[in-house]
């Protein structure tokens, strides 16, 4: 989530999305369709599968968290309420009261350096495999950044950061460029958006009418290809559910299995690339920094011999900004440039 700022983003594994700019009169007369989806990265498979509903909800104790009052809690809740509603219930939010099987963690803090950019105030991590989303955190700020003109967040602008956020974790792999929708990559200074416009309804309607996973390519390859190529896409259907399970050290093993049989198959690059790139994420939000640099090295090679561009340019996304902060300038360079090229 970039909101209000917008910064690089993460795009491989973590709902972090990019900015979308669109024309304003093509948004308009979406809007009565399907709103911004033909806007946004769908790449990445964002959407909960149906096996994976109801999302079941966990919050973070908050007590004692400088800003925290219960009201921002009943607000997200009720943004939720809000999101369920404009899918028909097609995705229920449930809650729990232990974290233990919880598919999608809130928590808040008053500290802006938890968050990917300190611009921003509120962000959504999600984790995804080859069927959609897994599992997910979002992290809302309880006080404004050092850079905002208020000292306080009103119940109207924290109930549309809510909004936001839970759109990112819903699947709106973007934002929109029309001012007058929640997910809006900027927020306006006096925020007098209420809710939900026609166009972000529309936009989550259709994103779970007709989802596109990352590997629809993949079915072709399937079609078209020897009994032993069926025993490794079973490996990478395998490696898919362990990632769902948590098992990332296994899902790896079936992968690299698969690559040491078929050397050259580009699909499980793909797989392994994604893998890696997940890993490194979550290697960057537990600030484990020098893990994640290792996991970018590996799954740069891997997107690159899928030749999966779009894949090479999200996680290129993600490992320039790495580097940068971690003072590595003349790879940072590099990577850079390789970004350019792929323009």
């Amino acid at each position: 989530m970039i909101w209000p700022r917008c910064t690089n983003t993460l795009k491989i594994s973590i709902l972090l999305a990019g900015l979308c700019f669109g024309n304003m009169q093509s948004l308009c007369s979406a809007a009565e369709s399907e709103g911004y989806y033909g806007e946004l990265d769908r790449q990445v498979p964002s959407y909960w599968p149906a096996d994976r509903r109801p999302v079941t909800v966990y919050f973070e104790p908050a007590e004692g968290v400088p800003g925290y009052r219960p009201e921002l809690q009943a607000l997200v809740r009720k943004a939720m309420a809000e999101w369920q509603a404009a899918l028909g219930g097609k995705v229920v939010f449930k809650y729990a009261e232990t974290a233990a099987g919880a598919s999608l963690v809130v928590a808040f803090t008053d500290d802006a350096s938890k968050m990917q950019s300190q611009d921003e105030l509120g962000e959504a991590q999600m984790l995804h495999d080859n069927n959609g989303i897994i599992t997910g955190r979002i992290l809302y700020l309880t006080k404004p950044p050092s850079w905002s003109t208020t000292s306080t967040l009103t119940d109207r602008y924290f109930y549309n950061l809510a909004l936001h956020e839970i759109g990112h974790a819903l699947g709106v792999t973007g934002h929109s460029a029309n001012t007058s929708d929640i997910m809006y990559y900027r927020s306006q200074v006096d925020d007098k958006r209420e809710g939900l416009s026609a166009a972000d309804k529309a936009t989550i309607a259709a994103i779970y009418r007709h989802p596109t996973l990352a590997t629809a390519n993949n079915g072709k390859l399937v079609k078209q290809a020897s009994t032993a190529y069926v025993g490794v896409a079973g490996q990478i259907n395998d490696a898919s559910k362990l990632m769902q399970q948590g098992r990332f050290v296994d899902a790896e093993q079936k992968l690299l299995a698969a690559q040491k049989a078929e050397p050259d198959n580009k699909a499980v690059a793909n797989a392994l690339g994604a893998l890696y790139a997940s890993l490194a994420n979550f290697a960057l939000l537990t600030r484990n920094y020098p893990l994640a640099g290792q996991y970018f090295a590996k799954s740069l090679p891997m997107l690159e011999k899928s030749g999966n561009k779009a894949g090479v340019k999200q996680l290129l996304n993600a490992y320039v900004p790495y580097l940068q902060m971690t003072k590595q300038n003349e790879m940072a360079t590099k990577m850079m440039q390789k970004m350019q090229a792929l323009q």
